[in-house]
């Protein structure tokens, strides 16, 4: 069992937003409260995992829907368990989106194909390497090697367009 105190330590930081996201009002009206949650990770601590609030919230003026609590970055992204290579299915998927992806854009050769959060590089290897470039953007230090491999670019880090445009 989990002394309340260890507990209390464990909970990382999260941030209650006081201005919408869009508009910058102030007012908010509670759509839903899940209380206190896991915060994503998919391996069990010691001692237990971190939990924070979870509450779905709605702008009184601009009606846009957000979540009340917004988390470091860092601390959610920047070492990341799940892999999307490891799974049949979800490689197949990512084959699907690439082919489904390719027939709607009909890209030209040269063009580029960018991978926000691209994870393992599956679904940028699922693109021809002789016709598109491709570029991933992956914070997560423990997953960017894997992403390099079949792949022409990966940014460690976040998606930024200067970056990009580097």
């Amino acid at each position: 069992m989990v002394s309340p105190k260890t507990r209390e330590s464990l909970t990382p930081i999260s941030i209650p937003i006081d201005k919408c996201r869009l508009c910058h009002s102030g007012k908010f009206v509670r759509i839903l409260s899940l209380g206190n949650q896991y915060v994503s990770d998919f391996v069990t601590s010691r001692g237990g995992n971190p939990r924070s609030p979870l509450e779905l919230v709605r702008c009184a003026n601009c009606n846009l829907v957000q979540l009340k609590h917004t988390f470091p970055r860092d601390s959610l992204y920047r070492h990341y368990w799940y892999r999307s290579g490891i799974s049949s299915t979800m490689r197949m998927a990512l084959e699907d989106i690439a082919v489904k992806a390719y027939g709607v854009a009909k890209p030209n050769a040269g063009d580029f194909v960018v991978d926000i959060g691209c994870n393992d590089g599956t679904l940028l290897r699922a693109y021809k390497p002789t016709e598109l470039r491709r570029v991933g953007f992956e914070p997560a230090t423990n997953l960017v090697e894997d992403a390099k491999k079949g792949t022409d670019y990966v940014f460690n880090d976040y998606f930024a367009f200067d970056l990009f445009r580097k």
